[in-house]
């Protein structure tokens, strides 16, 4: 009879539990971060969808060789977005592994479907960071942005 009346509290303790932990808790402005990688001919582009307010999509890519390294960004913004402005920086790798920053530039762009390419001088053999941080602006408000991608060569 004992073992009778823990198996059923156990049991029921078991259920219960189950029953909680299988649903899911969702908050109405929780944002959803999609990251896809995609290769291209220039390397692994990471895309970013749906993540933002602003934005439906947007994808950075950073491309080093031995002649300098190219960059591009593109950002497809809702129809309210009006540009984008921020800093692009560059970062090489180190020998112990933390990323220095070896240049950077400001960017400003309008309308709402942004493409940009642009080029930093090569800092020879290794692995890149390249990171955009910037506030994309439209007509009912602005949101702070941070992309990034790493290429080597």
């Amino acid at each position: 009879m004992k073992f009778k009346s823990i198996f059923t509290i156990v049991a029921s303790f078991l259920i219960a539990t189950t029953e909680f932990m299988s649903g899911s808790i969702v908050f109405a402005e929780e944002k959803l971060n999609t990251t896809q990688m995609q290769e291209n001919d220039y390397g692994i582009v990471e895309t970013l969808s749906p993540r933002f307010t602003y934005i439906e999509s947007a994808d950075i890519g950073v491309y080093p060789s031995a002649s300098g390294v190219t960059y591009s960004m593109n950002i497809w913004g809702i129809s309210e977005v009006t540009g984008v402005s921020g800093t692009m920086t560059l970062y090489k790798q180190d020998t112990s592994g933390n990323y220095d920053k070896k240049d950077s530039e400001y960017i400003s762009l309008k309308g709402n479907e942004l493409q940009y390419e642009g080029s930093f001088k090569s800092y020879g053999p290794g692995n890149y960071k390249l990171e955009f941080s910037g506030t994309v602006h439209a007509k009912s408000g602005s949101e702070s942005v941070t992309f990034r991608n790493y290429n080597s060569y």
